[in-house]
């Protein structure tokens, strides 16, 4: 307890004494024979100075945190401060992914007839970026009873696979879900590239999401199927829709339904599509920031089409 006219050192952040009525740092006092006094004699510390008083960020009652909230390195910080050692958080979903393909070739470049693979090495990362990350990786053979086998052994949230969406003599993917007791949501969009894309539900709350086996084709369906789904199994909120503003003329196709075509988005919020997009190329995505959404009509120089970011910076 102070009394009037007495000062005790003190750390910084340290609980002040009962009748302390301010703080003078150490940098603007002097210590002679006298005491303790400011550098400047005439100078008082005014009430309070540099001390925090109880309920000044937060009162009792006050939330904090609300349901929802994606759990940043501040965030933790705030929930230490105000005595909480754990937070109730929702788990990233596991995700299994099958590769599908004979033709597939894990090394090297494409010969022989056989096509290297350019979506089992890229994978992880897109999941990584959207918040699951693989917790495995499989090649699997254009095998029904090898597909549906592994589709029914595994206990992730969502199963990815690749290829076998179409309706092909290799395409096995919708037999093996009726196999393993999975029947589909989403079967076809009307999006080019990636129109063959699956969305179905699997036996014990699970779920399969089937990619194109076309490069391009499937991460598109990655933006358009499995972001969404990732984003409601982890209990966050849609993104706002956005645009951008086309830095040249896209003509229609009516035939194609919609088009998601990779741009590269500038600050100004212009989008200058990328070259090389169809649907097994990924030369034009490796340069692009997101997708345009560009509708039967076509859209002219300087029109707002709509935008998908891609989930990273």
């Amino acid at each position: 307890m102070l009394l009037s006219g007495e000062c005790v050192r003190i750390a910084t952040g340290a609980t002040v004494p009962d009748g302390t009525t301010s703080v003078l740092p150490v940098e603007g006092s002097v210590r002679d024979r006298t005491g303790i006094r400011p550098v400047e004699a005439s100078a008082e510390a005014p009430w309070g100075a540099h001390i925090r008083i109880g309920g000044e960020e937060a009162r009792r009652g006050d939330v904090l945190i609300t349901t929802g909230t994606l759990v940043t390195p501040p965030v933790i910080g705030l929930a230490a401060a105000t005595g909480n050692d754990t937070l109730v958080v929702v788990p990233h979903a596991d995700v299994d992914v099958l590769v599908l393909g004979d033709e597939l070739l894990d090394s090297g470049l494409a010969r022989h007839g056989r096509t290297r693979d350019a979506l089992g090495p890229q994978l992880p990362g897109w999941l990584g970026a959207l918040g699951a990350p693989a917790r495995s990786v499989r090649r699997l053979p254009d095998d029904v009873d090898v597909l549906t086998a592994a589709i029914v052994a595994s206990d992730a949230t969502v199963v990815v696979t690749t290829g076998g969406t179409s309706v092909g003599a290799g395409d096995h993917l919708h037999a093996a879900l009726a196999r393993s007791g999975g029947h589909a949501l989403v079967d076809g969009v009307d999006v080019k590239p990636g129109h063959p894309m699956v969305l179905a539900a699997l036996p014990g709350s699970r779920w399969l999401v089937g990619l194109p086996g076309n490069p391009l084709a499937a991460c598109v369906a990655l933006l358009t199927l499995l972001e969404p789904l990732l984003t409601a199994l982890h209990g966050d909120a849609p993104l706002p829709p956005s645009t951008v503003r086309l830095a040249v003329d896209c003509p229609g196709r009516p035939g194609d339904g919609h088009r998601l075509i990779p741009v590269l988005r500038a600050l100004d919020g212009s989008g200058d599509l990328q070259p090389s997009c169809g649907s097994a190329m990924l030369r034009g995505l490796a340069g692009a920031s997101g997708l345009a959404v560009v509708g039967p009509e076509g859209a002219a120089k300087g029109d707002e089409v709509g935008y998908l970011r891609l989930p990273w910076p």
